[in-house]
């Protein structure tokens, strides 16, 4: 579980950072690779943007919740399911 939180914590900053790229430079695409896959109408920025929104709050959140059970699953303690009562 370990390597899936850290896979999907990179992939939720690396989608975060070039959500950000994409909102701040929209024509970035055009003039890093050199080819205008939309005609320059922004149409392929644009669902890049919702793309990379939907994989950044997905990746976060499947990130929180495997650092969650991580960090309330630890080892039991007591033989009864870990009540605390040690009966």
């Amino acid at each position: 579980m370990k390597v899936r939180r850290w896979i999907s914590g990179v992939l939720a900053a690396v989608s975060a950072v070039v959500l950000v790229l994409t909102l701040s430079w929209p024509d970035w695409i055009e003039e890093i690779f050199g080819v205008a896959p939309d005609s320059g109408d922004g149409s392929a920025e644009s669902l890049l943007v919702v793309g990379l929104a939907a994989v950044t709050v997905a990746s976060s959140a499947d990130a929180g919740l495997l650092w969650w059970r991580l960090r309330h699953s630890g080892p039991r303690r007591f033989g009864n399911g870990g009540s605390g009562h040690g009966q």
